[in-house]
C-alpha cells in the first residue's frame, strides 16, 4: 500500500482523496496552505459588492474565489440577473461556480474556460477576451495573485478591477490526521506528493529548508512529486528535486499520471 500526500486543503482534496483510496492506497491530506476569506465588513467585500452589478466581465481564478464570491453576495442579498459574461480559470472552477445556490442561472455550457488547459495565461488566450477595449472586467481572485491577465487586460483597453477576496498563509506541516510530515518524509513512510500550485510548492520548499537538516533534505527531494502544470516541474527541478512529473490540471489527469507513472503496479 502506498502512501501519497494530498497537499490541497481538505475541502478541495475530496476527488484526489477517494480515487487514491478506491485504489488501495492511503491517501495523506496535509495542506500546503490555508486559505483565509476576507471578512464580510472588510473594505474588499464592500468594494466587490458595489461593483459587482457595474462589470461586463466577471473573471473566476479559482473554485474558492467562486465560493467566497457566491458567499459574499447571497449574504448581502445582490441580485444576480445572469447579464454578465462569466470566465473560469479551468474546468474546476467552472463546476464551482455552475453548482454554486447563488449562480444558479449558470450552467458549464454558459462559463468560458479554456478547454485544454487552465490558469491565467490560458484565460489570457481565449477569443472572447482579445476584443475587450472599454469594457468593465472585474477579476476574483486570492491576495498577492498573478497579475498578468490584468495587466494584458489593461493592454486590451479595457477597465478592470481586481477583487482579492482571500489569502493563503502557510500550514504548520501536521497530516490531518496529527502526523508530523517532516518525521513520515524522513522516516521513508511517503511514497508520493501531490502538490497542485506554485505557492503550495514554494511554501513546501521553504519549509524542507528551515526546519529540516541538509542531509534531510537531500533525501527528501527524492520522493517523487506529481504536479499539474509545467511551470511547477520547472520550479521543481531548479530547486533540485529529483523526480518531478507533470501533468494537466484535471483531477482525473493527476490520478492516471499518478498511476502511470509514479506508483507502478506490477501485473
Amino acid at each position: 500500500m502506498a502512501n501519497i500526500v494530498i497537499s490541497r486543503p481538505k475541502e478541495q482534496a475530496a476527488f484526489l482523496y477517494n480515487e487514491i483510496y478506491l485504489k488501495g492506497d492511503r491517501p495523506i491530506i496535509c495542506p500546503f496552505l490555508q486559505i483565509v476569506p476576507v471578512s464580510e465588513n472588510s473594505a474588499e467585500a464592500v468594494r466587490f459588492l458595489s461593483q459587482f452589478d457595474e462589470l461586463d466581465d466577471v473573471i473566476v481564478i479559482s473554485p474558492t474565489a467562486a465560493a467566497i464570491a457566491a458567499r459574499l453576495l447571497s449574504t448581502e442579498a445582490v441580485i444576480y440577473y445572469g447579464q454578465q459574461r462569466f470566465f473560469a480559470a479551468g474546468q474546476s472552477t467552472a463546476k464551482a461556480l455552475a453548482s454554486s445556490e447563488y449562480f444558479l442561472p449558470l450552467s458549464m455550457n454558459q462559463i468560458i474556460y479554456p478547454m485544454f488547459d487552465s490558469g491565467v495565461e490560458a484565460l489570457s488566450c481565449l477569443s472572447q477576451l482579445e476584443r475587450v477595449d472599454h469594457r468593465k472586467i472585474g477579476i476574483i481572485k486570492g491576495k498577492d495573485g498573478p497579475d498578468l491577465l490584468q495587466k494584458t487586460l489593461l493592454e486590451r483597453k479595457a477597465e478592470v478591477f481586481t477583487f482579492d477576496l482571500y489569502q493563503r498563509i502557510p500550514t504548520d506541516f501536521i497530516t490531518l490526521d496529527g502526523e508530523k510530515l517532516d518525521i513520515m518524509l524522513a522516516s521513508w513512510e511517503i511514497d508520493a506528493v501531490i502538490v497542485t500550485s506554485s505557492e503550495a510548492f514554494r511554501y513546501y520548499h521553504e519549509w524542507i529548508q528551515r526546519a529540516l537538516p541538509a542531509i534531510l533534505q537531500h533525501k527528501i527531494k527524492k520522493i517523487p512529486l506529481v504536479v499539474n502544470h509545467e511551470k511547477i516541474q520547472q520550479l521543481a527541478n531548479d530547486c533540485g528535486f529529483y523526480a518531478t512529473t507533470s501533468t494537466s490540471a484535471r483531477n482525473q489527469d493527476i490520478i492516471s499520471t499518478l498511476y502511470t507513472d509514479v506508483i507502478k503496479r506490477e501485473k
